[in-house]
C-alpha cells in the first residue's frame, strides 16, 4: 500500500468535488487511495476465498497481468488491462464517486451471462436472518 494510510477509510470521506479548482490535481491520488483500500484482494487469501470447499481462491486471485485491453479471439473474450494481479477491475469514476468496491466484467451472452444472472439474483435475495432467529418468530 504505497503512500496509503490504512487508517484513512475512503468510505467515510466525501468524494472530491468535481467543480473544485483542485479536482484535476487531487483526483488521481484519490483514485489510487480508493483503489488500494477498496479494490485490493488480501494476500494471503481470507477463509471466504475457500468457501464451498474450493482449493484455490474462488475469486480467481491473483489474476493474469494484461498489458493492454483487447479482444482474445481464441478465448472469445474481452480482456481488460490489469497491471496488478491483486486489484479488481474497476471504473475510477464509479470508485471515487460511490466509494465502494466493485468488479467490472464483460458479460455478453451464454454461460457467463447465465452464471451472472444466478449470482446476482441469489445475492440480492439472500436472507441475512439466521435460521434460529426465523424459528423464534
Amino acid at each position: 500500500m504505497d503512500n496509503v494510510n490504512p487508517g484513512e477509510d475512503p468510505r467515510c470521506q466525501r468524494p472530491i468535488d468535481p467543480n473544485s479548482e483542485a479536482f484535476s490535481e487531487e483526483w488521481p491520488s484519490d483514485v489510487k487511495r480508493c483503489g488500494e483500500f477498496l479494490q485490493r484482494h488480501p494476500s494471503p487469501c481470507k477463509p471466504v476465498c475457500f468457501k464451498y470447499g474450493s482449493k484455490t481462491c474462488r475469486f480467481q486471485f491473483p489474476h493474469e497481468i494484461v498489458e493492454e485491453s483487447g479482444f482474445d479471439g481464441t478465448k472469445k473474450s474481452i480482456l481488460l488491462r490489469a497491471r496488478d494481479p491483486t486489484i479488481n477491475w474497476y471504473n475510477p469514476i464509479i470508485l471515487t464517486s460511490c466509494r465502494h468496491n466493485h468488479d467490472l466484467k464483460f458479460i455478453l451472452s451464454g454461460r457467463s451471462a447465465k452464471g451472472a444472472m444466478f449470482y446476482i439474483s441469489d445475492y440480492i435475495t439472500k436472507n441475512d436472518e439466521q435460521k434460529y432467529d426465523l424459528m423464534s418468530l
